[in-house]
């Protein structure tokens, strides 16, 4: 069995769930027309084309674990976030916020995660107007050009993890962490971070999207989202004007 025994979360604190409309500029210099750029034989970059436009954003958040245990345990964490529907547990949507490996001792253990370390994540990837000016900059010697520039060639938008929160009402939402065992047969690395040359990493040889990957009874009778390893949490997300 992958629930751990011995072992019981007994609360979770999270911080402000907050989501706001960014103003971003959008390069759209590709758009142009090449005489632009093609000046007495050779290329340049004397402008650039851009959009402001909105997208949504979310302020960064916290959550604390607070866990009981009767010995040292290897433990996984799962934190999903879902609906605040009470129904049936297999038409509920769930998004896997976060995912780690940690050591639980005897005791009891306090646990804390930022939403800008959760994995599986990528922010926005370099426009070819900086990446040119970039590369002008370093031939006269002024500017130390990193030896990689690359960027994630998957992961899910770290903007997007949160869905656009309610102005006067709140949108209620609920968090599920599940603990499971770690059996180190696994890899090792982060979950999500892409591979192809090796598939994807995962800290287990759990199925992909455990628990959810299998047919689950009502919340209050499935071992597996029921009982100490597990833990539901309500919350509430927030939209604010961009400060």
């Amino acid at each position: 069995m992958f629930i751990p025994s011995d072992l019981r979360i007994d609360d979770m604190q999270i911080s402000p769930l907050i989501t706001y409309e960014q103003p971003v500029d959008v390069d759209l210099s590709n758009i142009l027309h090449a005489k632009h750029f093609y000046l007495a034989g050779q290329f340049v970059w004397p402008f650039t084309l851009q959009q402001q436009q909105f997208r949504l954003q979310h302020r960064d958040f916290t959550y604390n674990l607070q866990i009981s245990s009767n010995r040292t345990q290897s433990t996984i964490f799962r934190t999903f976030l879902t609906t605040s529907e009470r129904g049936y547990i297999q038409r509920e949507p769930f998004y896997q916020l976060d995912s780690f490996l940690t050591v639980i001792y005897p005791g009891l253990n306090r646990i804390s995660r930022e939403s800008k370390d959760f994995r599986g994540l990528i922010g926005d990837h370099i426009s070819f107007t900086e990446l040119h000016q970039f590369v002008k900059l370093a031939e006269r010697e002024e500017y130390d050009f990193p030896l990689n520039i690359s960027t994630p060639n998957c992961g899910f938008p770290r903007r997007l993890i949160l869905p656009r929160g309610g102005r006067g009402n709140p949108l209620k939402m609920r968090l599920l962490i599940v603990a499971t065992v770690y059996d180190f047969k696994a890899r090792q690395g982060n979950e999500l971070n892409c591979d192809f040359s090796r598939g994807i990493s995962r800290w287990d040889e759990l199925p992909l999207a455990y628990p959810f990957e299998r047919i689950l009874e009502e919340d209050s009778q499935s071992v597996e989202i029921s009982g100490d390893h597990v833990y539901w949490k309500d919350v509430q997300i927030l939209h604010e004007d961009y400060a």
